[in-house]
This record gives C-alpha cells, sequence and structure tokens, in this order.
C-alpha cells in the first residue's frame, strides 16, 4: 500500500511525465491510492492531477468521474481544498462540462443538467457566466441549432469575464469556429488572427488554430499561408495524444491539396492511433480525417496499398476506408439519436464529400507509393480512351509525335493500352513508337541507344523520317557525351538512308552544324556563324509551317553559339525571335526551353525584372513538356526572391519540386531535393525556423547526394537549435564534422565540433559539452586560430562555475587566463591588421563577459536559499548581509567586475563597436550603483544612451540604462 508520501512523491513524478495514456494510467493508480488512504487533501491533490492528465490526452471523456467526486468532497469538506485547489475545482467544471456531449451514452438531458449546475455553482462562488454561456454556445453547436447558437455567442461575447473565463487565445479559437461552422471563413480567420499571428497564445494554442485554419485559407486562395500554417502546425501537433483531431485536419489537408502522398505519410507516423481498435465516438474527428484521405488514395488507384489498421494487422486502403465509414456512420448514428436530430450525420457527409482543391505543392514529393504521381494526366489525355476507334489513336499518337507535343507519349501509350487490351497488333512502325517511349520511361535508360534501336525499327517499317530524327537526336546525346565518333557514325547512318519529306531533310542539314556547334567550340562560333544563317536563309520561307519551324531550330542554335562566347547582346534577339516563330508555328510547347535560356541570360546580365517576365509568360502557356516546366519554375524561383517577392518564390520553387518529382529522373529527383532546400533558406531568412525545419527534415529523409547533404544539415541544425531544440540539433553538427574530417577540410571540422559543444551546453550535457568544447579548442589550436580558442575557453568557463559563487575564483582564473592569452597573441600581431582588431574585440568581449557572470552569480546567490527555508529565515538573511558587505568591500566582486566592465567600455568604443559598447556600459552602470559610484554610473547611463537609441538596440538595454539614471538622480527619466 502505498504511503502519503508515496503518494506526494508519485504526484510530483506526474509533472515530468508527458502527456499520455502512460501518465494518465500511472495517476489512475496514484488516484486509487489516495481514496484508499482516506486523506481529504490527498485524495483532492490526486484527482487534480488525474483530471488535468486526462484534459491534455486523448483521454478527456474518463474526468467526469474523478470530477464528480471531488465536487462530492467539497460539497462534504471544503477544507480539504487549498485557494489553489477550489480555484482549480471551479476551472475543472468547464472541462467536465464539455465532455459530456462526446459520448453518445450520456443524455443530452444530463448535458444541459450539468451546464444549469455549473451556472449555479459559479454564481454561489461569485464567478461571471462568461464560461457558463461558451459551454451553452458548444451544446448548441453540437446538436446543430443555429438559432440557440448564435443567440448564445452573441450572450457569451457580451458577458463580462472574469478569472473563470479560457485565455483570450481559447476564446479566439471557439469564436473562429463558430463563423467556421456557419460558412464564414473569412470571419473565421479574422478571429483566429491573434492567435495564428503569435499574440495570444495557450497550452494548446496555436497548435489548434493552425490545424483549423488550413482548408479557410484554401478556399479564400491564401496558398502561401495556408502552405506556411500546415508546415509549422503539423510540426507542433506530430505525436501529441491531446491533439489527435489536429493532426487529422493536417492529414484532411494533405488529402484534399494534392499531397496525399504525404497526408500518407503522416498517417504512418500516427499508425498506432489506429492499430487497436480506436473508440471511434471519442476519435472521429480524427478518423473522419484519415477516411477522407483513404477515399482520396483510392481515387488515385492506391486502393490495394496496405497500411496499419485496427487490430494490428495489416489493411488494404480499401478495406480501412470501409471500415471507417461504417464505423464513422454508425457512431454519427448514435450521436443524432442521443440529440434528437440529423446534424451529425450531415456534418459528417459534407467532409466526406468535399471535392479536392487544384494541387497545392508543399515542397515535398507527391510520389505516391503505389507508383505514379498525384496528379492529373496532362490536359485531353485519357489514357483508357474506352471511345475512341483504334485507328483515331493511331492518328492521334502520330500526330502528336510529329509536331514533338509533349502529350506524344501519352498518345502512343493509349494505343498501347488500347491494342493490349483488345488483342491487336499495331503495325510495325507504331510499334517502334511504342517501344521507344516504354524504353524512355525506364529510370537506367540509355537514351542513345534507345533512340538508335528506335531509328533501326522505323526505317524496318518505312518510315524513314522518322528514323532520320532518330539518329540525329542520338547524335546530338553523343556528343553531349563528348562521343563524336559515335556521334558521327550516326550521321552518316542518318544521310544512308534515301529521300526523305522536307522536315527531315532539314534535320539532316542541321544537324551536322549543331555537333560541330558542340565540337569546335567557341574558337568556331564565327563560322558556325554563317553556317547556321545560310541553312536559315535556304528555309527562309516562313509562310510554310515546315520553314518556319526549321527557323526556330536554326534561331535556337544562333543563340546557344553566340551563349558559348559571352555574346549576351547578340543572343537574346535570336531567343526572342525563336520564341515568337515558335508560337507563330502553334508550336508554343517549343518556346519553353528558350525561355529558359533567354530568362537565363537576362539574370545575367542584371535584368531581372525581364527575367521574371519570360519566365511568367512562359509559364502561362498550357502545354510544356514536364522537365521544362520544371525548369521554368526552378529558375523563376531566385528571380522573383531577387525582387524581394518571397511569397512568389517559394510557390516557384513548391512548384519546381513538384514538376521534377513528376520527371522521376535521378537528375530531377536532385533538382527537386534542391529546390526543396531553397524554399528552407527562403524560411530561414524570413526567420520561420519551424518551417524551415520541416523542409530540411524532408529533403534529408529522401536522401540528398553528398553535395546537398553537407548544406542540408547544416541549416537543419541552425534551425533547430533556434527552435531551442540543441541536442537534436547535435545529431546534424557531429555527421557535418565527421564528414569534414574524412574529407581534410579542417577548418569546417573544427567549426562543427565547436558548435557540437555549444549544442551540448545549451541542452544542459554539462559534462559531454567540456569534453567537446576540448575537441574543439585543440582542433583550432592545430589551426593556430587564436580567436575561436579563445571563444571556446571562455565558454567553458561559463560552463564550469554554473551558478555557483563557491566556483568563482576558478572561473575569474580562468578568463584572466583567456586575456592574458589574448594579449600574447595581440603582442605578436601586426597593429592595424584585422587580426589585431579581432583579438582587440575578444578581449574586450572577455572582460564584459567576467563583469556579466560575476553579476549574474552575485544575484543568484543573493536569492538561492535551501528549499526548507522560510523566506523570513533570519539567519539567512544575516547570512545574505555579510555577503553583500563582502562583495562591496575594496577589491571585492563589485569593484573588480566594475573595472572588467570599464575596460570593457573602453575597448569596445576604441573599435566603434558600439552595440557592444552600450551593452557593457549598461552593466557598468548597475555595478556601479551598487557601490553607490552613483555620479560615475550617471556619467556612464548619460554617454551611452543616445547611441542605444541611435542604434534601436533592444528594449531592455534602454531600459537599464535609464533605470541606472533614475537610481542615479532619484528623478524620472523620458
Amino acid at each position: 500500500m502505498m504511503t502519503e508520501q508515496d503518494i506526494q512523491r508519485a504526484i510530483e513524478e506526474s509533472h515530468g511525465m508527458g502527456a499520455g495514456l502512460a501518465r494518465n494510467a500511472h495517476l489512475e493508480r496514484v488516484w486509487e491510492a489516495a481514496r484508499s488512504h482516506g486523506d481529504g487533501s490527498l485524495v483532492v491533490k490526486a484527482g487534480m492531477a488525474l483530471i488535468r492528465s486526462y484534459e491534455y490526452s486523448s483521454e478527456d471523456h474518463k474526468m467526469l468521474i474523478p470530477f464528480a467526486r471531488l465536487l462530492s468532497l467539497w460539497d462534504k469538506d471544503p477544507a480539504a481544498f487549498d485557494a489553489s485547489d477550489r480555484r482549480r475545482l471551479f476551472w475543472y467544471f468547464k472541462w467536465a462540462s464539455s465532455s459530456l456531449t462526446t459520448r453518445p451514452q450520456v443524455p443530452l438531458a444530463a448535458a444541459e443538467d450539468w451546464t444549469r449546475r455549473m451556472r449555479q455553482r459559479y454564481a454561489e462562488a461569485g464567478y461571471s457566466d462568461n464560461a457558463v454561456l461558451k459551454a451553452e454556445l458548444f451544446i448548441a453547436q453540437h446538436v446543430g441549432d443555429e438559432d440557440r447558437a448564435a443567440e448564445a455567442f452573441e450572450k457569451w461575447r457580451a458577458s463580462p469575464r472574469d478569472t473563470m473565463s479560457d485565455c483570450h487565445a481559447c476564446d479566439d479559437n471557439a469564436s473562429g469556429d463558430y463563423h467556421l461552422l456557419r460558412g464564414d471563413d473569412e470571419n473565421a480567420l479574422r478571429e483566429w488572427a491573434p492567435v495564428l499571428s503569435g499574440n495570444r497564445t495557450c497550452a494548446e494554442e496555436p497548435e489548434r488554430v493552425l490545424g483549423s485554419s488550413l482548408l479557410p485559407l484554401v478556399r479564400l486562395g491564401r496558398i502561401d499561408e495556408a502552405r506556411t500554417n500546415h508546415l509549422r502546425g503539423y510540426r507542433m501537433v506530430a505525436g501529441l495524444d491531446s491533439l489527435h483531431g489536429a493532426v487529422g485536419e493536417h492529414i484532411e489537408f494533405c488529402a484534399l491539396t494534392g499531397n496525399e502522398a504525404r497526408g500518407l505519410r503522416i498517417l504512418l507516423d500516427h499508425s498506432d492511433w489506429i492499430t487497436t481498435v480506436p473508440d471511434v465516438d471519442v476519435d472521429r474527428h480524427f478518423l473522419a480525417a484519415v477516411l477522407v484521405l483513404s477515399r482520396r488514395l483510392i481515387a488515385l488507384g492506391q486502393g490495394e496499398h496496405t497500411v496499419p489498421g485496427p487490430r494490428s494487422r495489416q489493411w488494404t486502403i480499401a478495406e480501412l476506408a470501409s471500415w471507417l465509414d461504417a464505423e464513422l456512420t454508425a457512431s454519427a448514428a448514435r450521436f443524432d439519436a442521443r440529440n434528437g436530430t440529423s446534424h451529425v450525420s450531415t456534418r459528417l457527409r459534407e467532409r466526406l464529400d468535399q471535392e479536392p482543391f487544384p494541387a497545392i505543392p508543399l515542397g515535398y514529393s507527391r510520389r505516391l507509393p503505389g507508383g505514379g504521381h498525384a496528379s492529373d494526366p496532362p490536359a485531353g489525355v485519357d489514357v483508357t480512351r474506352p471511345d475512341a476507334s483504334v485507328e483515331s489513336l493511331i492518328a492521334e499518337a502520330w500526330a502528336a509525335e510529329l509536331v514533338a507535343h509533349p502529350d506524344a507519349r501519352h498518345r502512343w501509350r493509349a494505343l498501347d493500352v488500347r491494342v493490349t487490351a483488345d488483342g491487336l497488333e499495331p503495325d510495325a512502325a507504331c510499334r517502334a513508337a511504342i517501344a521507344l517511349y516504354e524504353a524512355l520511361n525506364s529510370p537506367d535508360v540509355d537514351e542513345a541507344a534507345a533512340r538508335i534501336t528506335a531509328a533501326e525499327a522505323f526505317a524496318a517499317a518505312g518510315r524513314i523520317d522518322r528514323a532520320v530524327v532518330e539518329r540525329a537526336r542520338a547524335a546530338m546525346l553523343l556528343a553531349g557525351d563528348d562521343d563524336f565518333d559515335a556521334a558521327d557514325a550516326q550521321l552518316a547512318a542518318m544521310t544512308e538512308l534515301g529521300e526523305v519529306p522536307p522536315y527531315a531533310t532539314f534535320i539532316r542539314r542541321h544537324a551536322p552544324i549543331e555537333i560541330d556547334l558542340l565540337r569546335l567550340g567557341p574558337g568556331a562560333a564565327d563560322d558556325v556563324d554563317d553556317r547556321l544563317r545560310a541553312l536559315g536563309e535556304e528555309w527562309g520561307d516562313l509562310t510554310d509551317e515546315v520553314c518556319l519551324v526549321a527557323n526556330v531550330r536554326v534561331l535556337a542554335s544562333l543563340a546557344r553559339n553566340r551563349l558559348q562566347v559571352d555574346d549576351f547582346p547578340a543572343a537574346i534577339p535570336h531567343l526572342r525571335r525563336a520564341i515568337d516563330l515558335a508560337d507563330a508555328a502553334e508550336r508554343g510547347w517549343l518556346a519553353g526551353n528558350y525561355a529558359i535560356a533567354l530568362g537565363r541570360v537576362l539574370t545575367r546580365i542584371g535584368d531581372v525584372p525581364g527575367a521574371a517576365v519570360v519566365f511568367d509568360e512562359a509559364l502561362r502557356r498550357p502545354v510544356l513538356d514536364d522537365d521544362v516546366r520544371a525548369e521554368l519554375h526552378f529558375f523563376a524561383a531566385p528571380v522573383h526572391a531577387a525582387l524581394g517577392d518571397a511569397v512568389a518564390s517559394r510557390h516557384h520553387a513548391a512548384a519546381a519540386t513538384d514538376w521534377f518529382d513528376r520527371v522521376d529522373t535521378p537528375e530531377g529527383k536532385s533538382k527537386a531535393q534542391f529546390a526543396r532546400y531553397y524554399i528552407a533558406r527562403s524560411y530561414m531568412e524570413e526567420n520561420l525556423s519551424a518551417d524551415a525545419a520541416t523542409i530540411l527534415e524532408g529533403v534529408l529523409a529522401d536522401e540528398p547526394g553528398p553535395e546537398l547533404v553537407s548544406d542540408v544539415r547544416a541549416a537543419l541544425g541552425k534551425v533547430l537549435v533556434e527552435l531551442h531544440q540543441p541536442l537534436a540539433a547535435v545529431e546534424h553538427f557531429v555527421a557535418l564534422a565527421r564528414a569534414a574530417q574524412t574529407e581534410g577540410r579542417h577548418e569546417e571540422h573544427a567549426s562543427y565540433a565547436s558548435q557540437t559543444a555549444e549544442a551540448l551546453s545549451s541542452g544542459s550535457r554539462r559534462d559531454e559539452a567540456l569534453a567537446a568544447y576540448a575537441e574543439a579548442r585543440r582542433l583550432w589550436a592545430d589551426l593556430d586560430q587564436p580567436i575561436p580558442v579563445a571563444r571556446i575557453a571562455r565558454s567553458e568557463a561559463l560552463l564550469t562555475v554554473e551558478f555557483e559563487l563557491e566556483n568563482l575564483p576558478t572561473f575569474e582564473r580562468s578568463m584572466l587566463d583567456v586575456r592574458a592569452e589574448l594579449a600574447r597573441e595581440l603582442g605578436d600581431a601586426s597593429a592595424e591588421t584585422d587580426l589585431a582588431r579581432a583579438l582587440h574585440h575578444e578581449i574586450a568581449e572577455t572582460n564584459a563577459q567576467l563583469a556579466e557572470r560575476m553579476c549574474v552569480l552575485v544575484v543568484h546567490a543573493d536569492k538561492s536559499c535551501d528549499v526548507d527555508c522560510p523566506d523570513e529565515c533570519e539567519e539567512h538573511d544575516e547570512e545574505r548581509r555579510r555577503t553583500a558587505e563582502t562583495m562591496r568591500e575594496p577589491g571585492g566582486v563589485y569593484e573588480r567586475a566594475a573595472e572588467y566592465a570599464r575596460s570593457a567600455v573602453d575597448g569596445f568604443a576604441a573599435l566603434s563597436a558600439h552595440s557592444e559598447q552600450v551593452r557593457a556600459a549598461a552593466r557598468l552602470g548597475e555595478i556601479l550603483l551598487e557601490l553607490s559610484l552613483k555620479d560615475e554610473a550617471m556619467a556612464v547611463a548619460e554617454a551611452a544612451m543616445p547611441i542605444a537609441e541611435a542604434l534601436g538596440d533592444p528594449m531592455w538595454i534602454q531600459y537599464s540604462l535609464k533605470r541606472t539614471m533614475w537610481y542615479a538622480t532619484g528623478e524620472d527619466v523620458e
């Protein structure tokens, strides 16, 4: 049997446990032990802890029984409740009241009666009915009584707030929900704005509101805000047992915005929430979101993909969807039967019947686990085409092929599906085209070899024109790999194919010049120019479609030829003309590559606005190759960033990741990863660390190549430190240090070793941090770098002293040793050099940190006391008085700290390091006041204040200076 001390200790232990089922079970045992013990105050403490634990878990519906027992105890023995317990009892009344509506087994009349009892109890205790009216609003909303909800909302908003009212953040959430349930997205977001901006927070805010805001933002077209709220918000709710519904909202958002793959990833990360048979009545909001996702995955052909499901077995998505639909429908019916309405069922159907929105790239891969991509097929292409004849499919495929239309591969795929299904055999030329595109879709294809094979098949089938085209394309690929002998062999084979139509004739003439452009390089640019111009004149009849397209190709070649000699003024008009002629030939998709080249040239010569126009106009074309569209977005992103439009920049980068994923090649994957990294850097520049961290973690999980992984880890480590997760950053800094060591990058090795130590120190891993600092100091010393050596030595001294006054002499000696070593290095350094200036700065910084830490130690020692010592302890007061006198004696702590602070102020002033100067001056002023040197304190503060105001330094520095001036004179300072 647990003793009273055991029970108290167990309650204390629960404070260090994370919210969730384990803590609930722990406190349930404590609660039973306390009730068995019989001490009323002990029962109250255990019951309060259990109720609070239930509230911040998925078992909030279980709080009613312990609360009812505490309420009964209050009526019998109010003396068992201290003032804090009394307040909590009435506060928890709200939680218990709201939990009643979550169980359909509880009659609605009981929930209504509980609210009436709450009103009576609050009135007797002297509280307003503000919280009661809010509870009535929730009941009205739950049953779907809009008139009653509107009345309750108005009364609640008009009622006076008091100490039983929820915090402003929670009330903003409720107000926004009221408007959302009435279909008013704009007013919902207006109510939520203070929470979304971070101006109002609570234990679970903005986590809940961030999830609720996602679909309203999408419906209003505020896409970047929705993307940001997802990236930031999901990170805050992931894995939290009390926020199942909020996690569900992120899953639903992904499901309806074309990010089904990410939604599935989130579901898999929370699979333990459904692997045991969930309580559908309690978890219906989360499970409904899972059903929304499941339906979308089924629509995308993923119904047979398996996921963990109830009873801890694998379910196909189709099976899971069927089970969820039945269970949720039955649950809604139970609530409606209890409520006497059809509201819960209606809301469920509305949620499940939502149509997906146009895809919103989030910066994550949208490739689905069962293969394919969560994107619609190109416009106008239906690969099944059940109503089309085989002849029409063949005609459409050849029509697309002959004009190099991006849909050609889909047309051939449609034909292949049909003839396979019908058991037909297409002619040899069709088989050659189908085989070519099938080969090109292979991830490890040798494209040149595939095109040579296709050329041979086309020639055998009598399509000499296609054979010429494929030989020419193969020759270009081989020349691009510097295999000019093989390229020449293809050119020779091409010329031996006999008589061909006009465009194939042009290809025969054009291909050798293109090969020579690569072979001969910049030195032959003028000769190549002449040959291209002659070819253009030969095919100069722009009223003829073939000649028009031929000139597009010639102009593109002329531009490439000029670009290889950096003749940008000559290349630009060629590219513009090529784009115009491609449009005139009604082959706008050909203009995409030329727009990429033109935009990049304009960017390089500084015409960034012009480049943005080129990229944006090209992207408005309805038909482009997937890889071309991806590249356009990829290069548009930094252009828009340079124009100051971070939102547009991130939009383009996210779209680039999506289109590169569709291309699904190793190069496309690498570029998609880089684009995601670019998005993260954009968020970092706006101090949106959580958004950046979420993207960076996704990139790292995608296993980027060595050229990117270091940048990703470095950025991720930085933002994790900013998010106060230093221990999570350690693994990245350690990995970076090892990689740098392996590759012989010694300064980077030392730098990442230093960052590892700093992260360990921030994470309160003192011993590990000291070992890491020692290693980093050794590495910097080996590189003969006195500045980082000094900084590390200071960090070691600060970590060693902690807040123990008895450690002060050791700390002071260590810091003086650092200062002396810096002075020695300064003596060896040449005057007026960057190194000398840096050493002066570090000496001043050492003095400033000495003064700062000495004062902190004094203040901490003055406040510290044994936990069992009462505040009025005379012995303690006497000890404080003696310590203070000792510190103010000549040569004591304050006098030495003042001298260090004076040196810091003078050192920074000499370097014109004004921000550091005023920081040191603020501390010096405080120290001088402790020494009763009011005139000097006033002089220091008066000298520093104008500098601080001009710099716009943090308000705490300006406040400190003003406070020094006030204490020095006894007068208010404006």
